[in-house]
């Protein structure tokens, strides 16, 4: 067993125990013996408890058990982008199944008194199991998406997890690609070690914005841009809506849909959108790809991957005529009498007249 000081220089205050003894023997020379060995015993003792306290004296253990929390992110980029293999029927290998076949690996060296956790996240962290010696793989379960990937909390939460008698380690298994959260607060106390996953985006499509004017007049045609991005030749159906209702852009052509073709790269779809009587106007816009079925049932997109970027949405605000506050001094705001004249006029304007 071994000890340690984190501040060694206040040792030197054991020097006072001496001249302690010596001065406390002679001024309580008319105590009887025993009770004067007993006091400078205590004194003695007291300044030694005080001297290596401020000492910071410790205990040090060692030991070779190593906890390591895995922490996996199982965010969207990664379920929709990450690549894990095929299975022996050449059906892609999903998130879940493919950090099982990690972690089953990555265990083979383990002692059997090592020890391991895990914490998946994506917007939120969640502790699937605090660090132990067994059955953690089978604990590996799909976690309701979240949107974002907070790296930070994660790694939080994991060090919170270690326990503090052995050698604690954290392996980050994620792309990087953190949206929330601050990795400030994690500190240098625990090594983390990371498993990076590459991937590259090629079939994506992504509705990037939908831009229309900021102010319209009321009941005008307005020209919304929807700006599309497609990382390679894609095919849909682009649709617009309405606050809630579906626009026909098609023209003449039988549905409310637009038929387009996406070249690489960034693109814009003009659409004239009728404005109605209220003041904000909320137009939407999606795109659907197409979509292919292979013998086994599969639904493959074409020219895309995910479908959850694949929609975007923008405001404009038309002028209304507003209130008007009228102060009636003629006739004590009753309901007849001159001071009506005014309010009845505005009134038949459309005004909302208080």
């Amino acid at each position: 067993m071994n000890f340690a000081f984190q501040e060694p220089f206040w040792l030197v205050l054991l020097i006072v125990i001496a001249p302690s003894v010596w001065i406390g023997w002679r001024w309580m020379s008319s105590v009887p013996r025993g009770r004067r060995v007993l006091a400078i015993a205590m004194r003695c003792v007291l300044i030694a408890l005080i001297a290596l306290t401020l000492a910071g004296l410790e205990r040090v253990q060692e030991t070779d058990r190593v906890a390591v929390v895995a922490v996996l992110d199982v965010s969207g980029s990664i379920r929709s982008y990450a690549d894990f293999g095929v299975d022996d029927l050449g059906m892609p290998v999903d998130v879940e199944r493919g950090y099982r076949s990690f972690l089953a690996r990555a265990a083979v060296d383990m002692k059997p008194d090592d020890l391991l956790g895990v914490v998946v996240f994506d917007g939120q962290p969640s502790g699937i199991a605090l660090p132990s010696q067994g059955g953690v793989l089978d604990r590996i379960v799909r976690m309701p998406a979240s949107s974002g990937t907070d790296i930070g909390s994660a790694l939080v939460r994991a060090r919170a997890m270690l326990p503090a008698d052995v050698n604690g380690r954290i392996v980050l298994v994620s792309d990087g690609r953190s949206t929330a959260g601050d990795l400030s607060a994690i500190g240098d106390s625990v090594p983390i070690d990371v498993v990076p996953i590459e991937y590259e985006i090629i079939n994506e499509v992504v509705v990037e914005s939908v831009q229309l004017p900021a102010r319209a007049l009321p009941e005008s045609v307005v020209d919304v841009a929807v700006v599309l991005r497609s990382g390679s030749t894609a095919r849909g159906v682009l649709r617009v809506d309405y606050n809630g209702e579906p626009v026909d852009i098609n023209l003449d052509t039988a549905g409310n849909g637009l038929k387009i073709e996406l070249r690489r790269g960034r693109q814009v779809v003009h659409v004239a959108v009728q404005l109605g009587a209220s003041r904000v106007h909320r137009v939407r816009a999606r795109f659907e790809p197409e979509a292919s079925t292979d013998d086994f049932g599969n639904r493959a997109l074409v020219g895309d991957t995910s479908e959850e970027n694949n929609n975007a949405g923008g405001i404009t605000i038309t002028s209304g005529h507003g209130r008007i506050l009228v102060v009636d001094g003629v006739s004590n705001a009753e309901d007849t009498g001159a001071g009506t004249i005014l309010p009845e006029t505005l009134g038949r304007g459309q005004w909302d007249v208080r």
